[in-house]
């Protein structure tokens, strides 16, 4: 036995000697890339010849005693070595750098830190388990989309609910969703690296946002009729079955655009309740009555930004806001005539349908916003989804 093997076998004895279970020891010699036999013999003719040594043979025969003494099962799990290799997302790798940059600390430092906040929360809550799960999906398929986004695309929801479910989830499409939401709620997702605020063109909106509010009322209402439950926003958007529906709703009302477009159109009512202390303190606005839309001259409406309001002499049934107030009510002639709106939207439409305006041509978004809020808080129209909830 030459001296470098003599000095080899020494220190496999003193490893083996020191380790806890069988498989730190089988680490400790084996590892690919950290193991002694790996640094010491470095190339493939190197260890082909020393497993053909008497050598060798001394090593496996060790590492069978090993086994023997901390048991081949309870010995299998090596010791926690404080080293754990993760691969990322290059998009999720990238932003995490930037984010440690700002932060003034190392990368390592920063993904300890968001471990450490994960885990103690998920720990003082009882049966929520499914967090990491959840929140490992989305982080892994959400390609710089927030959690809203994730669930009103249906490309990026197909690719969450299916690495959902590669994770082991057995919850339903609906559920899984709405865990998510429930995991922005909380916080859970709020130590992921931060996702570029998305918009859609105020202009490009304004030509859809009217139909995925009333698709929004009609499946809602809908729901009621059938089954006496009162759905949320939410709910629709993360049921499969109700955002189809939604979907084909809001086509027929403003066709040309896609699911994902009008999906993000109701999710933005959500935030018009951020209005209401505002809303409450303006007076309440006047229309004024441009008279029967049946005998209605589309050239007397204003080409100017402005809310306006449908009714008939039974309810008031909408309040919307929009850049064109021209352009807009050409957009409900078109595809419902002088009724406003189609018949299986609202069934009362032989009924004298009305039209008032209220132009604000150099009112900003906000007090558009604000103006709309305060009219549908005062009037109710029941075509309008609640901006107080």
């Amino acid at each position: 036995m030459s001296q470098q093997t003599a000095e080899l076998m020494d220190a496999v004895q003193e490893i083996a000697d020191a380790a806890p279970t069988w498989a730190d020891l089988s680490n400790a010699l084996f590892d690919q890339e950290n193991g002694v036999l790996a640094k010491l013999f470095r190339t493939p003719e190197e260890r082909a010849a020393f497993v053909a040594s008497e050598e060798y043979r001394e090593i496996k025969a060790l590492l069978k005693r090993a086994q023997e003494r901390t048991g081949i099962v309870q010995g299998a799990a090596p010791t926690k070595s404080g080293k754990l290799l993760v691969r990322l997302p290059k998009s999720m790798h990238s932003a995490l750098e930037s984010e440690a940059d700002d932060e003034g600390t190392s990368l390592n430092q920063l993904v300890v830190a968001k471990l450490a906040v994960q885990l103690s929360r998920v720990r003082s809550h009882d049966r929520l388990d499914w967090i990491p799960t959840i929140v490992r999906a989305y982080a892994e398929v959400r390609n710089g989309a927030s959690e809203d986004r994730v669930i009103a695309d249906p490309d990026l929801d197909a690719l969450f609910l299916a690495r959902c479910r590669q994770l082991g989830a057995g919850a339903t499409d609906f559920d899984l969703n709405k865990k998510l939401l429930y995991a922005r709620k909380t916080g859970f997702t709020s130590n992921l690296p931060k996702v570029a605020r998305f918009r859609i063109p105020r202009e490009v909106m304004d030509r859809y946002q009217y139909a995925s509010e009333l698709a929004l009322r009609y499946v809602q209402r809908k729901e009621m009729e059938q089954s006496w439950r009162d759905i949320s926003l939410d709910t629709v958007i993360c049921d499969p079955i109700l955002a189809a529906a939604f979907d084909q709703c809001a086509s027929r009302i403003a066709p040309g655009f896609s699911p994902f477009q009008y999906r993000w159109g109701a999710l933005g009512l959500r935030k018009a309740g951020r209005y209401m202390k505002e809303a409450l303190a303006v007076e309440s606005p006047s229309f004024e009555d441009l008279g029967r839309t049946i005998d209605l001259k589309v050239d007397h409406v204003p080409r100017v930004r402005g809310i306006y309001l449908l009714q008939n002499r039974a309810d008031r049934l909408f309040i919307g806001e929009t850049c064109n107030l021209q352009r807009r009510i050409e957009r409900h002639l078109e595809t419902s005539g002088p009724q406003m709106f189609p018949n299986w939207l609202y069934s009362g439409n032989e009924r004298e349908m009305r039209l008032g305006v209220l132009p604000l041509p150099s009112a900003s978004d906000t007090q558009m916003r604000v103006t709309e809020l305060r009219a549908i808080l005062d009037m109710t129209p029941i075509l309008n989804y609640s901006r107080a909830a």
